[in-house]
């Protein structure tokens, strides 16, 4: 088995530390002891912690870019688009949570660190929105998407299994008769 590298090695460390406590757990130190890595080996890889989060960021982004279906971009003007902007709201876990809670912790250490990602959505949210006959609806869908990621992140999900279907299927039946 392929040894992890010590970049990977602190960026997983890192993202652990803030899916497992809170943001304000976030330290070096908390990175190199979870990571086994030598301070060294941290300030090696990364000049300091706003390094840390700002390659966090990058990740956040690619992420979201990797979760696109094949050919659809950040500005596209497809109803696709706006269908995997919904559906990715609607989506639990895995990737998509570790994104939230890395925007949470980087709202909480170093919010500049953020306009990368204001960028992405704005430019998203505009594409999306000249895509359709009724922007109004597909900003709200939009903003129903984006609700649910952020209370995931924050642990507080107000749906979950069954439920969250009906209620995307319910949010993908009004988006299909207002947009």
């Amino acid at each position: 088995m392929p040894r992890k590298s010590i970049k990977n090695a602190i960026l997983e460390a890192a993202f652990e530390i803030i899916e497992n406590g809170s943001s304000s757990q976030l330290t070096v130190d908390a990175v190199i002891t979870r990571a086994g890595v030598s301070k060294g080996g941290f300030f090696h890889h990364f000049k300091s912690k706003e390094a840390l989060l700002a390659t966090m960021v990058d990740w956040l982004l690619q992420s979201f870019e990797q979760d696109l279906p094949t050919g659809v971009t950040p500005d596209s003007t497809s109803q696709e688009a706006f269908d995997a902007y919904v559906a990715h709201g609607f989506s639990g876990g895995g990737v998509r949570f570790r994104s939230g809670v890395v925007v949470l912790a980087i709202a909480a250490h170093q919010p500049e660190l953020l306009e990368p990602i204001r960028a992405f959505f704005r430019k998203r949210a505009a594409a999306i929105q000249s895509s359709v006959e009724n922007p109004a609806a597909a900003l709200a869908a939009m903003a129903l998407a984006d609700g649910l990621w952020i209370m995931d992140a924050l642990g507080i999900p107000p749906v979950s299994g069954q439920q969250r279907q009906q209620v995307e299927a319910e949010v993908r039946s009004w988006v299909q008769k207002s947009v």
